[in-house]
């Protein structure tokens, strides 16, 4: 915790994670990390052994959040960001704003909650000068990298609703089935008032 009144805020980094917010507490072993107060973190490039990761970021890329709280458990590999939740990579142009946004390392379960909207590399297709990625709108998001489906739904007033290559698809469900070694278009299914 930095002191009060300090000009600088606490700051913490390790060979996976730089993080800069109001107050940082880490238990360790295994390690629990909670930050609070305009929370800027920066993750590695790469995967650490045993980590599914998601293909939605490069692992070539530093991914970058910024939210007000978030939440790490060792144990369980989940990392939780909450209130304006942003995640996201410069070069790729991949990104993700939602009121909370959780990320699984170990098995690839993204989700995000609260006014969702993505850029992200799903059924895109990459073309000169163009990042590939499609842009999309919902009230809940999840994306499960081992089955390969990304779901974005309502349940608010406001349909979900994907930009991608082919045009524009608003329906109550979308649910896109992407190739195994790709996040190329495999299936794609709308539900509700398509």
């Amino acid at each position: 915790r930095g002191p009060e009144g300090a000009g600088k805020r606490p700051h913490m980094q390790d060979e996976r994670v730089s993080i800069d917010a109001t107050t940082i507490d880490v238990t360790l072993s295994p390690r629990r990390l909670t930050a609070k107060g305009r929370v800027s973190a920066q993750l590695s490039p790469g995967r650490r052994e045993g980590e599914q990761g998601t293909t939605l970021f490069s692992d070539n890329e530093a991914l970058i959040v910024a939210a007000e709280h978030f939440v790490f458990d060792e144990a369980t590999g989940e990392g939780a960001y909450t209130g304006r939740a942003t995640m996201f990579q410069q070069e790729s142009g991949s990104s993700i704003r939602a009121e909370s946004i959780a990320l699984n390392q170990k098995t690839g379960i993204l989700t995000a909650a609260g006014n969702v909207v993505t850029s992200l590399p799903l059924a895109g297709r990459r073309e000169e000068g163009s990042k590939g990625n499609s842009i999309a709108r919902a009230d809940e998001f999840r994306f499960d990298d081992a089955k390969r489906r990304a779901v974005f739904s309502k349940t608010g007033p406001q349909q979900a609703q994907l930009d991608g290559v082919q045009g524009t698809l608003r329906a109550n469900r979308i649910e896109l089935i992407l190739a195994a070694k790709a996040n190329d278009l495999e299936q794609l299914v709308a539900d509700g008032s398509v």
